[in-house]
């Protein structure tokens, strides 16, 4: 879910060409805003939005909850170890982004092969509550 200026926050719904874009509505339901088709191939990053990115999974290593989340996937996992359960989050993390990116690029009218830091920040927007809400080994004391 995001914020788009719009009346009523979007959500993104699967369907069967890639992904639907809704308008929530405070009455109930949604309008469609279009389908977005998910991205043959990782969309080039242009300029600064390799930064950008680079610095929101930076952002992500500083925060307690990315550790504790990790900590919980650990506590679960047979095999492997603290680095690669992290970067293994970090690329779940980088992949939403640019495909919400690429999806919010599409539903404007452009095509998604070609991102900035503009998009990125919305693709950042788009994706950041989702991580937030995950459950971490806090959760379950």
């Amino acid at each position: 879910m995001y914020f788009d200026q719009r009346a009523g926050p979007v959500v993104l719904a699967e369907a069967h060409a890639g992904w639907e874009a809704l308008e929530l509505s405070p009455l109930g339901g949604g309008t469609s805003l279009g389908l977005a088709a998910p991205p043959d191939q990782p969309p080039t990053l242009e300029g600064d939005a390799a930064s950008m990115l680079e610095g929101y999974l930076r952002y992500w290593l500083e925060r307690d909850c990315f550790l504790a989340a990790v900590h919980l996937d650990m506590q679960s996992a047979d095999e492997g170890n603290v680095e690669e359960t992290a970067l293994e989050e970090l690329h779940a993390i980088a992949s939403d982004v640019i495909a919400r990116a690429a999806v919010r690029v599409q539903l404007r009218g452009r095509s998604g092969a070609r991102l900035q830091s503009s998009d990125i920040e919305l693709g950042i927007r788009a994706t950041d509550q989702d991580w937030l809400d995950r459950p971490t080994w806090g959760s379950r004391l």
